[in-house]
């Protein structure tokens, strides 16, 4: 029987997949490791791994030698920083030089890799009983993670690496201050929701706690031409009713929606520290360990940086929220994914290593120590619970999120995105003239 059928719903597989696994499971011992673990059938190879260098890599690395005694097996990680992590991956690809046995990439190359041939579909790993954890439970991962970090024309692709994922941040301690609200109330006539809950909340806000004199401002923006420029963009894009593609796959970039979020995300830069149109999101976090920053739409992976005493101003002073709403809500997914290339030297090798690192056990441990899991078992952990960062935002924040495209072209479309941005923010052009340009763009690169 197939697990993973073309043109089936990933939740149908799943159903599938939990039934196997529940079935099997009354039989298996107490801890199904995969019998090419327990016999150490691959006992002597190394795997290389590519992941970007992000506290999440950091917690998997600490558990590694548990897999490696197990296994028999190393495991040699890589980290870079986004870009060089991409860039190292296409490298291998494109060259075919076979460095890499395991990918941790970002979604949005899924289906640019899965077209071009360059991974490969993981059925035939999952439905070998001498590679299968009997435990793994393919239902516990969160459905809309899963289907968005690794399905591809009803084939899955592989496993979500970090679940990372977007969300309002916001400087608890200043907001929650009676005299604030109440010099805000004398101000605006109004007492604003705690985080806010609109884009105008959002802005009066911003506006009210802009105070250079004190180097502090009300947001943060990703301004800097780079990925994290359309990443944090298309979350206004989303709650303000827009859209990159219509249901045909035809581009509606310069709809009125898309002209309104942008036209709000500009006149946001008032509010914001000077030099916000170089920043990506290390430098949003950094801009909050030093105090200078109310709030801002950021990643959740980020927020270890500002709860670490050691390294930040606003160490249990910050809280984390929903993603203001104008029409609809909009939480932008950036998951990574685990992927096995087609070209690598061990890809059964490498299916393990996938399989263990999301499974039930080591989410839970990763949860424990710094990783945002990919698992709702590790989210309703009664000790997990306890941690008093992001976890229940993050949570709140999967369950509703928004996509970018993982269509083959969606590369060329992000970098002409990026441009197109970055010369709103700086002035060059009106929002519509943007998106006007944006959109032609988006019909040649799509032959539309």
């Amino acid at each position: 029987m197939k697990i993973v059928r073309k043109k089936k719903t990933i939740s149908i597989g799943l159903m599938v997949l939990t039934m196997i696994a529940f079935l099997v499971g009354c039989f298996a011992p107490a801890e199904a490791v995969p019998p090419a673990v327990t016999e150490k059938t691959y006992e002597g190879i190394t795997l290389r791994f590519v992941a970007e260098a992000v506290p999440p890599t950091e917690a998997l690395i600490k558990l590694l030698p548990e897999f490696e005694k197990a296994s028999g097996m190393k495991v040699i990680v890589e980290q870079y920083p986004f870009d060089h992590v991409v860039e190292k991956t296409m490298m291998d690809l494109a060259g075919k030089t076979r460095i890499y046995d395991v990918l941790s990439t970002p979604y949005q190359y899924l289906g640019q890799f899965a077209e071009m041939g360059y991974i490969v579909p993981i059925e035939k790993f999952m439905n070998d009983p001498k590679l299968r954890d009997l435990e793994i439970d393919y239902a516990d991962y969160i459905e809309g993670m899963l289907k968005a970090s690794a399905e591809w024309k009803g084939e899955l692709y592989g496993f979500p690496s970090n679940s990372c994922i977007m969300f309002l941040w916001y400087r608890r301690d200043l907001l929650e201050d009676p005299v604030e609200r109440g010099t805000f109330k004398e101000n605006y006539g109004y007492y604003y929701s705690i985080p806010p809950t609109n884009w105008i909340e959002y802005k009066d806000v911003a506006e009210f706690f802009t105070r250079p004199e004190q180097e502090l401002y009300g947001v943060a923006l990703q301004g800097k031409r780079h990925d994290a420029l359309t990443c944090e963009w298309m979350n206004y894009m989303w709650s303000f009713g827009g859209r990159v593609l219509d249901e045909e796959g035809k581009p509606v970039i310069n709809s009125p929606e898309n002209v309104e979020a942008l036209e709000y995300f500009v006149s946001l830069l008032p509010f914001a520290p000077p030099g916000t149109t170089t920043y990506t999101w290390d430098e949003v976090t950094t801009a909050f360990q030093k105090g200078r920053v109310v709030m801002a739409i950021q990643w959740n992976d980020q927020a270890f940086g500002v709860e670490d005493p050691a390294k930040s101003e606003v160490a249990g002073k910050m809280n984390y929220g929903p993603v203001p709403v104008k029409k609809q809500p909009a939480a932008h997914f950036g998951a990574w994914t685990y992927f096995i290339p087609k070209l690598s030297k061990h890809p059964e090798a490498a299916y393990l290593f996938i399989q263990w690192a999301t499974s039930k056990k080591v989410q839970m441990e990763l949860a424990r120590i710094g990783m945002v899991p990919a698992r709702h078992s590790s989210y309703l952990d009664p000790e997990v619970r306890k941690i008093p960062f992001f976890y229940p935002a993050t949570l709140a924040a999967l369950e509703i999120s928004n996509y970018r495209p993982r269509i083959p072209e969606w590369e060329e479309m992000n970098s002409k995105m990026m441009l197109a941005i970055s010369q709103a923010l700086a002035g060059e052009k009106t929002s519509e003239e943007t998106l006007d340009w944006l959109q032609k763009e988006y019909l040649k690169i799509l032959g539309k």
